[in-house]
């Protein structure tokens, strides 16, 4: 018998590299921080954080990620969310306006920061 678990995995475009560490997110037109989030996970298509941050389905959300070597932020758009204890909420957030190449640096700042956490 095959698992939930199993069967969302196989469903995933991407693998998944486990992280975590603190963000803040904020708003992409008005630079307002919305709140501070944790990333959980990362993937080429997107991450997953949890927060308390009341993020509404569809939004547009930009993202500064304590320790990664960037310039700017990660701009993202909210494909999930689901409450997951009193107050905070898991959110499923996909990169947008990333082309192929800029996706690739974005993978290696990622990998980057994963190495540098674990040693």
């Amino acid at each position: 018998m095959i698992s939930f678990e199993d069967k969302t995995y196989r469903r995933r475009k991407h693998q998944r590299l486990p992280i975590i560490v603190l963000c803040d997110i904020s708003a992409p037109d008005t630079g307002q921080i919305l709140g501070k989030g944790c990333v959980l996970n990362y993937s080429r298509g997107g991450l997953s954080i949890a927060s308390p941050a009341n993020l509404a389905f569809d939004s547009e959300v930009n993202l500064t990620v304590d320790g990664l070597d960037q310039e700017g932020f990660v701009a993202a758009k909210v494909v999930n969310s689901r409450p997951v204890i009193d107050g905070f909420y898991a959110y499923g957030l996909e990169f947008t306006g990333l082309n192929p190449i800029q996706r690739g640096q974005l993978e290696r700042r990622f990998k980057k920061l994963f190495q540098a956490l674990l040693t």
